[in-house]
């Protein structure tokens, strides 16, 4: 496919938006507990379904169904709760988890769901719509209650493995939604992330093993200058080995959406401040030994993009990240990076438009996007708009 190189980061990845794939496309997201942004995720979803053929399913707890909320479906919640906590099974071996009756009681849950939204997608007619207070309704807006929010979202995209993991030891029916993708909404981050865990270790032979999760943020300036940055998650880029995976991550996805890559490496100060303290010292050691490897590492396994590649130690000074066109932002930690969302997105008049988990998406395959619990409409619509062109951009590919 042949993309305009002036076009912004999301305007490429709309691009994909126009495929048509054989098969139904679906977009899972999570509701918590916030009435306010659980109808602004609902409004925003509308607006996807009215421009995009896609069918999105919100998965929320059960008290979050209430009249005002049930106004905007026309479809029934349905209900999948179970007496399950995965939080026990965190650390049990995967032999002790398929034995266990709770958890064959939730995967025989979470298949009979599967079901029903293959029964949704078959009798599914573009016909079917009614109008109420000038927004088309239509039956492609599916809602699901359950008390494990977490444990159905992320299951949904992950079907397919369990039904390798469990075909053998229980009496398991596979129904096909390889065209589906997941975005966190307004759940719990640190749950979520449990979760996430909970089935990457569960799914290891499946899919292989993922050791943590590189979270890739798309930002926006208030001058609409959009770049990707990480990382995002306090916890995240704590160790050289992470922020090695993370400009791996993003140059593989700036170079697969016809971008130069065009790398800057944070620091924790500048160059000319070395020796006035100890972490600032290894901050600087690290930026500069990230940028020295990675060099040699695009010379010997990218021979032909060497010359479009970019990376820099750009230090201390993030406002020479822009000025020098880079398209990939990596903050020295992930409180630094925490903090600088945040105060592009909440204070600089910026916009963020979700993060991919990029480990998820070039290792297993699948598209999962993280959004802010509290974000905006134009973060909402930006996550589902990059679960859209990436599930297409790989199935495409």
């Amino acid at each position: 496919m042949k993309i305009n190189e002036s076009c912004s980061i999301l305007d490429k990845i709309k691009k994909y938006l126009s495929l048509k794939l054989n098969g139904k496309l679906i977009i899972c997201i999570g509701l918590d507990n916030d009435f306010e942004q659980n109808l602004k995720i609902i409004k925003c979803a509308k607006q996807i379904i009215n421009e995009q053929d896609v069918f999105i399913i919100t998965i929320g707890y059960s008290n979050i169904y209430n009249n005002k909320i049930m106004d905007q479906f026309i479809i029934k919640p349905y209900d999948i709760n179970v007496c399950y906590n995965f939080e026990d099974y965190l650390n049990k071996e995967t032999e002790y988890i398929i034995k266990d009756n709770n958890f064959l009681t939730f995967i025989g849950k979470l298949q009979e769901l599967v079901k029903y939204i293959d029964n949704i997608l078959k009798d599914f007619s573009v016909k079917n719509f009614l109008e109420k207070n000038k927004i088309i309704i239509t039956n492609r807006l599916i809602p699901v209650k359950t008390n494990v929010p977490e444990l159905v979202l992320i299951g949904l995209i992950y079907f397919k493995q369990i039904f390798e993991l469990l075909k053998f030891q229980y009496n398991f029916e596979y129904v096909d939604l390889n065209l589906i993708s997941c975005i966190r909404g307004s759940l719990s981050s640190s749950k979520f992330l449990k979760c996430l865990k909970y089935y990457i270790n569960l799914l290891e032979k499946q899919c292989g093993n993922i050791e943590f999760f590189s979270r890739i943020a798309l930002l926006e300036s208030i001058d609409n200058y959009q770049f990707l940055f990480a990382p995002v998650g306090i916890d995240e880029a704590n160790k050289f080995i992470k922020k090695k995976q993370l400009i791996f991550n993003a140059f593989l996805l700036l170079r697969e959406l016809n971008l130069n890559p065009n790398i800057f490496v944070m620091s924790g100060g500048r160059i000319s401040d070395k020796g006035r303290d100890l972490l600032v010292d290894k901050s600087l050691e690290e930026a500069e030994k990230l940028v020295i490897e990675f060099n040699e590492y695009i010379k010997q396994e990218f021979r032909d993009t060497n010359k479009e590649f970019k990376i820099i130690n750009g230090e201390i000074l993030i406002e020479n990240a822009i000025k020098y066109k880079a398209n990939f932002i990596l903050a020295p930690d992930g409180i630094s990076g925490n903090l600088i969302y945040r105060t592009i997105v909440h204070l600089g008049k910026g916009k963020a438009y979700g993060a991919l988990y990029s480990n998820i998406f070039f290792n297993h395959k699948k598209v999962l996007i993280d959004c802010s619990r509290d974000a905006e409409e134009s973060e909402i619509l930006g996550s589902f708009i990059l679960s859209i062109g990436l599930l297409k951009f790989l199935k495409y590919k």
